[in-house]
């Protein structure tokens, strides 16, 4: 397997199968739905139970924003993997290439130390 960034995508090639198939089965297993410990980690109360009005407010303002967020990142994971669907005899030595939308070209910088 290498992995190449190009100007426009991160590409990955010679995939091995194996690995392929574990890609491809990402976006089922991200679905916290229906599990509740699951859904526990991803959207756990700030106070762990502590401030009741505070989880009841973080509940109702923060967990919807905080579902969509996951659910769009998982879409968009399972967007950049389609290319891998189809007959699992073609995943051997595949390329999977993954576009740059939405990266940032931040570069580390340092300021003036204050005198």
């Amino acid at each position: 397997m290498e992995i190449c960034r190009h100007n426009d995508h991160i590409e990955v090639s010679e995939l091995d199968p194996f690995l392929a198939e574990l890609l491809r089965q990402i976006p089922a297993s991200a679905s916290p739905d229906g599990v509740p410990a699951a859904e526990q980690r991803l959207f756990s109360s700030p106070t762990n139970g502590k401030e009741p009005e505070l989880c009841e407010e973080w509940k109702q303002y923060v967990e919807p924003e905080l579902r969509r967020l996951f659910q769009s990142a998982t879409e968009t994971v399972a967007a950049d993997l389609e290319q891998l669907n189809g007959n699992e005899k073609s995943l051997a030595n595949r390329t999977l290439r993954i576009p740059r939308r939405g990266w940032s070209s931040r570069r580390k910088t340092t300021s003036p130390k204050p005198n």
